[in-house]
């Protein structure tokens, strides 16, 4: 199988965005140990790592998914492979920042959540971005009242992401544009 200059582009672009955040994991790791402004963020800065490092697996999953095995490119969804793993940074640190705040538990003892938990739950939000998300919509609508967004409504009344007059909302990632699949099916 040959790949196409632009899924070529968008394969280098994973590579190189999941290498760099394994280094900048490893040289927090390694050079920054000692200094003590590191040390009351580390976590934090892992969590941002591992999350971005989650999308990029999944990221590149789908492509081998839809140029590999599917065979069903569709180039309408390229974008979607540049902006995932920029997203699954923000979960990552999301899933710090509500496990920190106690707005998520990993178990029902009291205490801090370990190292090893926060670095999971990162995991599982940049892996599943769209499901985290979800699930942050409704701990806010439990918590505070917050009505879930358009998209979020939408998923829990069981349209799949249709809005009222039927259109395809392609912006929660629930109906690719124009019909085409979705690349992380």
């Amino acid at each position: 199988m040959v790949l196409t200059p632009s899924q070529s582009v968008i394969f280098v672009y994973q590579l190189l965005f999941g290498l760099l955040l394994a280094g900048l994991t490893a040289a927090g790791t390694i050079w920054f140990v000692d200094d003590s402004w590191y040390q009351g963020y580390h976590q934090a800065f892992n969590c941002i790592y591992i999350g971005g490092l989650a999308s990029v697996l999944y990221c590149l999953r789908a492509l081998y998914l839809n140029i590999c095995a599917r065979k069903n490119w569709d180039s309408a969804w390229e974008i979607w492979y540049y902006i995932r793993p920029i997203c699954g940074l923000v979960t990552g640190l999301l899933a710090y920042v509500f496990l920190k705040a106690g707005l998520l538990v990993l178990d029902a003892k009291a205490g801090p959540a370990s190292s090893a938990g926060l670095y999971a739950l990162a995991f599982i939000a940049g892996y599943n971005v769209d499901n985290f998300l979800k699930k942050l919509e409704e701990v806010a609508d439990t918590v505070w009242g917050i009505d879930p967004s358009g998209s979020g409504r939408a998923r829990q009344n069981g349209n799949n992401g249709q809005n009222n007059d039927d259109r395809n909302d392609a912006a929660d990632g629930n109906t690719p544009p124009n019909n085409a699949a979705k690349p992380d099916a």
